[in-house]
Formats: structure tokens, sequence, C-alpha cells
């Protein structure tokens, strides 16, 4: 991975970690096998301090910024918050609607335009690879 930053977060879709990275799955670390990261992160997300230091847990969570943004609250760098699954109700979907547009004449392409339904000619199915 091309010029990280030490202690830089990035996104990767594998099941491990690429050379020289760690996963940030809030696991403790030895001082000594990275103390450029230690010197940069302390003990923010967990460790003595003395001998370890942690990782941040991200599984089942996103990264954002420490402070304040307008209308947002505070939030302190290593700070955990949310949830993993939440319920909505129909209550909280702002309203809205849908528009369904439907054509009267036949389905005659099988690359149709602008998602639009139509009928079927008679006797056709609406799944053959050859209409004729």
């Amino acid at each position: 991975m091309a010029d990280p930053f030490i202690g830089e977060i990035r996104m990767f879709g594998g099941n491990f970690a690429p050379r020289n990275w760690a996963k940030c799955d809030g696991q403790l670390i030895q001082v000594t096998q990275n103390d450029a990261l230690f010197s940069l992160i302390g003990t923010i997300y967990g460790g003595d301090g003395r001998t370890t230091f942690g990782l941040p847990e991200m599984r089942g969570r996103i990264p954002i910024h420490q402070g304040q943004g307008p209308g947002l609250s505070n939030r302190n760098i290593g700070q955990r918050a949310g949830v993993e699954q939440a319920m909505i109700s129909s209550n909280e979907v702002a309203p809205h609607s849908h528009v369904m547009r439907g054509n009267p004449g036949d389905g005659n392409s099988f690359t149709p335009a602008d998602n639009v339904p139509a009928k079927s000619k008679a006797g056709l199915a609406a799944y053959v690879d050859n209409p004729n």
C-alpha cells in the first residue's frame, strides 16, 4: 500500500491485514513492537502505556473525526458510539412517494429504456431468449 502515514486507517476488503498493517480490532500491541505508533496514539485505545497499547476497536463501526461540527455533538478522540443494528419504524422515515410508470403497448425490446414496464405480446413468455 503506497505511502501510508503511521497511524493511518484504510479500508481493505480482505480477511487479513496487509503486510506491515494491523486490523482495527482492539488488540493490544507491545510498545516495543511499534514504538512509533505508540508515540502517536498512546493509550487512547487501551493498554497500560508501559508495555502495551491498544489499537482502535472498529468492528461494526465507522471512523468519525474528533471535535464538534455545526449542529453535531462533541466527539472525543477514541470515543465509541452507535450500535451495529437499529430498528427504524415508519414514523422515522420522511414522507415520500415513488412514481410507477407503465406502457400499455407491447414490450418489444430486450433492452428497454427508462425502466418502463409494458405488457407482453399474446403468447410470449416474460423471459425468453428468442421472441420469434
